[in-house]
């Protein structure tokens, strides 16, 4: 097949085939580091289902925010899962340096970082909303929701699962 019609699906495939390998192999990469670091499969676990659930609940918000979503602007998953980890790391790690320590002080201590550090790069992130290309317009505003989202997925759903302190369902 030749023509426009067979061009630009043939390109979306390609573009959809080159996103979902970019988001793989981030959270690949995540998963290694992660592993090698820490060597304990729980909270791998946990994170994995957060960066997930973030992602999930970013596309939704997008797809209500914005209407219809450019394959291109769901390439933000990558750029936001590498920024959102980045929390959940800093609650872990706080965990682990005060094992005894109550999940309240636990996320009272590193929220104020968190929640300043989503909102900047939020921010910045959401000042493509004004550029002129469409695609680039929702990836700026899809990743400052996913990190703005990812803030409170980190204190809020990864923290007390990881300390083991979340109500059984």
């Amino acid at each position: 097949f030749t023509g426009y019609v067979a061009i630009m699906a043939e390109t979306a495939n390609g573009m959809e085939q080159d996103l979902t390998s970019s988001v793989s192999l981030t959270l690949a990469v995540i998963c290694l580091l992660f592993w090698v670091t820490h060597r304990s499969l729980k909270p791998l676990g946990w994170l994995v289902a957060s960066l997930l659930l973030t992602f999930l609940v970013t596309m939704a918000l997008g797809a209500l925010v914005l209407g219809e979503l450019n394959v291109i602007s769901c390439g933000f998953a990558s750029v936001m899962m590498g920024l959102v980890v980045d929390y959940a790391l800093v609650g872990y790690q706080e965990m682990r340096a005060h094992p005894g320590r109550p999940l309240a002080e636990i996320r009272s201590a590193v929220m104020p970082g968190i929640l300043w550090s989503a909102a900047t790069t939020a921010g910045t992130f959401l000042s493509l909303h004004f550029a002129g290309l469409p695609g680039l317009s929702e990836l700026g505003t899809l990743t400052a929701m996913g990190l703005v989202t990812g803030a409170g997925v980190t204190l809020f759903w990864f923290l007390p699962r990881v300390a083991g302190r979340h109500p059984r369902s």
